[in-house]
């Protein structure tokens, strides 16, 4: 299975201030199994803080496009970040 269209539709829903749809996107994948742990711990790191105060900051934007670097979806958090 490529986890790829979960993370992407995860960062898009973030985008959109969805923090529910982005936990729902990633909630099927293992972090062990996938060996995108720390995207996985990112994307629910970025749903909690919008869920509690309604934004992400941009430190957490940058944590989760740091944890893209060098994977096909490089660059899709600056597409989708306000």
């Amino acid at each position: 299975m490529n986890p790829e269209p979960d993370i992407e539709e995860a960062i898009q829903a973030l985008g959109r201030g969805d923090h529910v749809g982005a936990r729902i996107a990633i909630s099927g994948m293992n972090p062990a199994a996938s060996g995108h742990g720390a995207i996985i711990d990112a994307v629910h790191y970025a749903a909690t803080e919008l869920e509690n105060d309604e934004e992400i900051t941009q430190a957490t934007w940058n944590g989760l496009a740091d944890a893209l670097i060098g994977s096909d979806l490089d660059g899709l958090v600056d597409s989708v970040r306000p």
